[in-house]
């Protein structure tokens, strides 16, 4: 689900209205591209551009994330330009 040349969301890349539910993200790693600067290890959800409005909602719920690395920020989870529903729980 991700190409190895991209720099954000190694895990998995979301660009629209989403439920991500009951997924397991695991020793992802946004560094492998040599990019070095990118976001969202485990999973980035984003949607337009340069900051402008959205209105694309994603909701997060149950799921694990262990071990993803990202080299600017987000290792676990990136959410930007969306709106976002989230429980985490430790």
């Amino acid at each position: 689900m991700h190409e190895p040349s991209l720099p954000h969301g190694a895990g998995l890349a979301i660009g629209m209205n989403a439920i991500i539910d009951h997924n397991e993200f695991r020793a992802n790693d946004t560094l492998g591209a040599g990019a070095g600067y990118g976001v969202g290890g485990g999973l980035i959800a984003q949607h337009g551009t340069s900051n402008g409005p959205s209105t694309a909602m994603t909701i997060v719920q149950n799921n694990w994330f262990e071990g993803n690395r990202a080299g600017k920020a987000g290792a676990a989870l990136f959410l930007d330009q969306t709106r976002a529903m989230s429980s985490i729980t430790s």
